[in-house]
């Protein structure tokens, strides 16, 4: 859902070329160093042994941070109108 920015910000026009599509992922692999995040979005298909990467998202330390606050208050927000989100440990080896 989109939010209202804060008064005197104007919104971002933002444009999606043709090209681009929702990708589906069950899985992330998250690595750091002093400059960066990064964060590996996988699809691994129920019971193989093979995953694909389906985006490779590269993060300032800064931004990283204001994503975990978007996503923690819209985990809040959503569990408060649905209830709460069930936690699962999958059993997923080491990724390579």
């Amino acid at each position: 859902m989109p939010e209202t920015p804060p008064e005197g910000i104007p919104p971002i026009e933002v444009q999606v070329d043709a090209q681009t599509v929702g990708r589906f992922s069950n899985q992330v692999m998250i690595g750091h160093d002093p400059e960066s995040f990064e964060l590996r979005f996988l699809y691994i298909p129920p019971g193989s042994q093979r995953g694909l990467l389906v985006a490779h998202i590269i993060l300032t330390p800064p931004h990283a941070k204001r994503l975990l606050k978007a996503l923690e208050e819209n985990i809040r927000r959503y569990e408060a109108t649905f209830g709460p989100i069930p936690e699962q440990v999958l059993p997923i080896g080491p990724v390579h």
